[in-house]
């Protein structure tokens, strides 16, 4: 008996082989007319209760399912699907709704498989209809396979966490993890050790920052899974020729074939599509040379509330009918030659800002030398931080990743010694100080660190961290455009080069002549024209050379929301409006009302 199978499916059985004239058949007297079946590697047609005619010159086995799914969790559908004939044989990936016209999809693939209409007309139909019968009987039996576009961490059928690669076969990521199976121990070991002579590539303040930073990306899915989401990006500042780029080469692009790392330009979509193919990893952003681009500051505050704050990016399908969150995780790190103070003060306590010096780096040129390979092949680019990385995921985070998760949840690190106003400023330092012990818990597991070192290490490491948080504090508070719009006022008031009516009734009578007037006798409110106030406030920040961005909208929302000046309640409305209906000379004006005790 000669059998035609369909990979697990029922098969259908063909009796023996006889001849009639030049055409191998067997007997067809129990087939059904319009019965297509296989006979070598080709289709035949039972017609007109016994005649036999050759509707294709070639076979169709189906071999699988693959699902593939993208990174906004859509999965697509596909038919795995193996034509042949006498010469050749082909294997094509249909997607599953196309399926149906198979016949043109074989055909534009290779010329030598065809359907023979010239002896039967409607070989197309009866070509069709097989497959229908094929999908028919495949319904349930062939193999399914979960295929991921993308790298990045995802739930195995065991219901563990593993991080797929290009290496992985349900992987088809360009970007590649070490094949450790491959690597002797001793280049392992010696990758480990590499990894931990990082720290001393230049000042320890810069280094331990920036390793830290490297290793937050491949830990991003950790922190969100433990409610700390990673709501931060590092912003590596200092002048042109420090080496800021290649420190970020070498420390923030493992697995990445093709080592891009794309200035601050190019359209929004550009930007997103780039931050999308560093999902669960390190995202590089280099040289942002200037924040006074109107174009570069709206690029990067996009990036910052999409990607930064742990929410993902929001966006419509189905004719917008539908609204999809892109679960975009990954970790972020900017290079600029000045600090990012032109940025809204929102989107400043966003960054940890890492200022470098000519002095920060030691000289690279040994480490630069083994990035610097030009060869298309992946493996002859590998380099030890690579292999140290794949070591760190696969074999450390992913074994004991729900120890991990539950150890960030309630992880509080050493108090810090100063008081802390910005509370994102806060959490950088816990999920960073989280980090740190994760690392330095591989490296004395790994012999690299001996355990009793590990705690002086670890205080050292904090100092590290605590001075880095200090240092932005102070940015912060300098950039804080509410508390230099206080003090601004504060200093025109003691100079008097802000003129303030003693009272209402002295500005009414010439209100041209004042910005605004104090409330009663005992000043306990300062009413201010906000159009004036602002405007004076502007001409004064350019006059001392300061750099804020702020509208004077959000200026007032920002004052009522820290309890500085007085709301309007108005009926049916949520939140108070920011500006207090004043009546000026029987007119009603929306003015600023400041609490005076809020300027001392």
């Amino acid at each position: 008996m000669t059998i035609c199978r369909i990979n697990n499916f029922t098969p259908t059985i063909i009796p023996p082989l006889i001849s009639i004239g030049d055409n191998p058949v067997g007997d067809v007297s129990d087939m059904e007319d319009g019965k297509v079946f296989a006979r070598g590697h080709s289709l035949w047609v039972k017609l007109n209760n016994s005649t036999v005619k050759r509707i294709t010159n070639f076979i169709v086995e189906f071999k699988g399912i693959i699902i593939e799914e993208d990174l906004h969790r859509k999965k697509c559908n596909f038919f795995l699907i193996c034509a042949q004939n006498d010469t050749k044989k082909i294997t094509l990936k249909i997607p599953v709704e196309r399926v149906i016209n198979l016949k043109q999809e074989i055909e534009r693939q290779s010329p030598c498989f065809y359907i023979d209409t010239t002896t039967v007309q409607k070989a197309p139909e009866y070509f069709k209809k097989h497959i229908s019968e094929l999908i028919a009987e495949s319904d349930g039996q062939l193999e399914m396979r979960l295929v991921y576009t993308y790298p990045g961490w995802n739930l195995t059928q065991n219901r563990n966490m593993h991080y797929y690669s290009a290496l992985d076969p349900d992987c088809k990521s360009d970007r590649n993890l070490a094949d450790l199976a491959h690597i002797p121990t001793l280049t392992q070991n010696a990758a480990d050790k590499f990894a931990f002579g990082v720290l001393g590539w230049g000042e320890l303040r810069v280094m331990m920052p920036v390793l830290l930073h490297s290793v937050s990306g491949f830990l991003y899915r950790l922190f969100k899974e433990a409610g700390r989401p990673i709501q931060y990006i590092l912003n590596l500042c200092g002048p042109t020729g420090i080496g800021k780029t290649l420190l970020l080469r070498l420390l923030c692009r493992p697995f990445d074939p093709e080592r891009r790392m794309p200035n601050f330009t190019g359209t929004q979509k550009g930007i997103e599509l780039f931050c999308e193919q560093n999902h669960d990893s390190m995202a590089v952003i280099d040289d942002l040379s200037s924040m006074t681009d109107t174009k570069a500051k709206k690029l990067l505050e996009s990036v910052e509330r999409q990607y930064c704050d742990g929410n993902g990016r929001a966006y419509s399908s189905n004719g917008g009918k539908d609204l999809i969150i892109a679960d975009t995780s990954f970790g972020l790190c900017i290079s600029s030659e000045t600090p990012l103070e032109g940025v809204r003060q929102s989107s400043q306590v966003r960054i940890l800002t890492l200022e470098m010096t000519v002095d920060s780096l030691t000289d690279l040129s040994s480490i630069k030398t083994e990035l610097s390979s030009n060869s298309a092949s992946w493996q002859n680019r590998i380099n030890l931080l690579d292999i140290f990385f794949t070591k760190f995921i696969l074999t450390y985070v992913e074994p004991n990743y729900n120890d991990i998760v539950r150890f960030i949840a309630s992880y509080e690190p050493p108090r810090l010694q100063f008081s802390v106003e910005f509370r994102r400023f806060y959490e950088a330092y816990r999920i960073l100080a989280a980090i740190a012990h994760i690392l330095l818990k591989y490296f004395v597991d790994r012999q690299i660190v001996l355990e009793n070192n590990a705690p002086e290490i670890f205080t050292l490491w904090i100092k590290v961290l605590q001075d880095l948080i200090k240092d932005n504090e102070c940015l912060g508070q300098e950039s804080d455009p509410a508390k230099v719009f206080l003090d601004t006022v504060k200093q025109g008031l003691a100079q008097n080069i802000i003129a303030i009516a003693s009272s209402k009734k002295d500005y009414e009578i010439s209100p041209g002549e004042y910005m605004g007037f104090w409330s009663d006798g005992e000043r306990k409110k300062l009413v201010l024209d906000p159009t004036n106030i602002f405007s004076w406030f502007a001409r004064r920040i350019e006059s001392l050379r300061l750099k804020i961005q702020i509208t004077h909208q959000e200026m007032w929302r920002k004052l009522l929301t820290l309890g500085i000046s007085q709301g309007y309640n108005e009926k049916n409305r949520k939140s108070p409006r920011p500006l207090y209906p004043v009546s000026i000379n029987k007119k009603k004006i929306n003015m600023l009302v400041l609490y005076s005790d809020k300027l001392d």
